[in-house]
């Protein structure tokens, strides 16, 4: 039998983890884990389903599998995990589970940007391997809305005030996910994103960082994380009317 390719893909490593990572809109959650993916240090997760419509830099089943709420309903059976995140369902069905469980029993790590927390899967794969959990967001709300007006201009996108504000309330209100994560990775800085995630990596597939990790962990942090969804309550209409009148 040949051998699957995307076995192949990620370097074999002492300790395989899977990687749960969840960002707000806007984070810059894709761009890290794009580089990451590079790097050979985890294995992207197999393509979820969603019924958010694709981007244009985005290909069907590479990140996504589109699909309908009312063919999700038909379906059920076949659904190992779903979520809702920004109004737009998200999960992997029962073939993707058993592709990720393969790759991390070849001894490699794998990554998934998904919204179900992290105790969510460790009932998926049963505490059979071990989960870190990571929440990307910047320090202030309104760098998201700048990243966002800057990826939808990419994308030839036209966004209107009401589509930003939408974003920034729901950022509000999944901001306070973070408590559910070991690590909140701080995505003000994009040149500061990438060697923060591979350290918590290496450290969990390696034993070994030369990164003093403790002050990225959430529950050791709970004032700063605190001040953090505290920053995200404020009303954003103002900033994002100035930004689409220039």
């Amino acid at each position: 039998m040949e051998q699957d390719k995307s076995l192949l893909e990620a370097k074999v490593i002492d300790n395989p983890t899977l990687f749960i990572c969840l960002g707000v809109s806007g984070a810059g959650l894709t761009t890290a884990l794009n580089q990451l993916i590079n790097d050979k240090f985890v294995q992207l997760a197999p393509a979820q389903f969603s019924t958010r419509s694709l981007r244009a830099n985005e290909t069907r089943g590479k990140q996504f599998y589109q699909v309908t709420k009312d063919i999700l309903a038909k379906i059920p059976q076949q659904i190992a995990v779903q979520d809702t995140f920004y109004n737009h369902e998200y999960g992997f069905f029962h073939p993707a589970i058993r592709k990720i469980e393969r790759i991390l029993t070849s001894k490699r790590n794998v990554i998934a940007d998904v919204c179900n927390p992290p105790s969510d899967w460790q009932k998926i794969i049963n505490n059979k391997f071990p989960i870190t959990s990571l929440f990307f967001a910047p320090q202030h709300p309104f760098i998201c809305i700048d990243r966002i007006l800057a990826r939808s201009k990419q994308l030839g996108e036209n966004l209107t005030a009401k589509d930003l504000i939408i974003r920034a309330n729901e950022n509000a209100k999944n901001i306070s996910r973070i408590f559910q994560y070991d690590y909140w990775i701080d995505t003000t800085e994009f040149n500061h994103i990438f060697p923060l995630v591979r350290s918590i990596v290496e450290v969990k597939s390696f034993q070994s960082s030369k990164v003093d990790l403790s002050k990225h962990l959430v529950k050791e942090n709970p004032t700063k994380i605190t001040k953090l969804i505290e920053a995200f309550s404020i009303n954003a209409q103002e900033y994002i009317n100035s930004k689409l009148s220039v």
